[in-house]
């Protein structure tokens, strides 16, 4: 049996990934757009890679192919072609980058953040929201953005497309002021 939560309400599938006496809060899919947007920018930027390597490897041929040019730089038509190389996998991570934020979920409980993704295989990342020391949001086009997580002095989360960011960022603070007191509370 898959445990594939696509067809499932976020918060269905959400509720699968609850501890015991863990209340959930909130839990969504990153928006549509999101997922499209990312894996346009990164295919594009990759396109652009490889017509720089290709134009680098005709000057380069050109430039080169007459007896006068030395034997060390006969090599530079090749060197455009480890760009390409580079470029179509910037390319190709751009389209796979859009099945991945596709099959995401995002979830806010009384205790954690979680993140569970299904594809290419299931992971499941969460974070405790009293080690949380900020939150930053960026809201976009109809309400939805990122939400960034900042525990301790250099870790970062950053969630793509949450729909409804500046909601689920004043939950998040509200829930993680709880969570640092009751954790006062019990080291007291």
């Amino acid at each position: 049996m898959s445990n594939d939560f696509s067809g499932a309400s976020p918060m269905i599938a959400a509720q699968r990934e609850m501890r015991s006496r863990e209340k959930l809060v909130w839990a969504g899919r990153p928006v549509r757009w999101t997922a499209i947007r990312k894996a346009l920018s990164g295919f594009l930027t990759g396109l652009v890679i490889i017509a720089i390597a290709a134009v680098w490897s005709g000057f380069a041929y050109i430039l080169t192919a007459n007896d006068d040019a030395g034997s060390v730089f006969r090599i530079f038509p090749y060197i455009g072609f480890f760009f390409a190389l580079f470029g179509l996998a910037i390319a190709l991570s751009g389209l796979l980058s859009f099945r991945r934020t596709n099959s995401t979920l995002y979830a806010l409980s009384d205790q954690r953040l979680v993140t569970v993704s299904e594809r290419p295989k299931k992971i499941v990342r969460a974070i405790d929201l009293a080690g949380i020391t900020r939150v930053v949001t960026k809201e976009g086009w109809g309400g939805s953005g990122a939400l960034t997580v900042f525990t301790g002095r250099t870790g970062r989360d950053t969630l793509l497309g949450v729909p409804g960011v500046a909601r689920v960022a004043a939950d998040l603070d509200r829930l993680r002021a709880k969570a640092a007191e009751a954790r006062r509370n019990d080291d007291g």
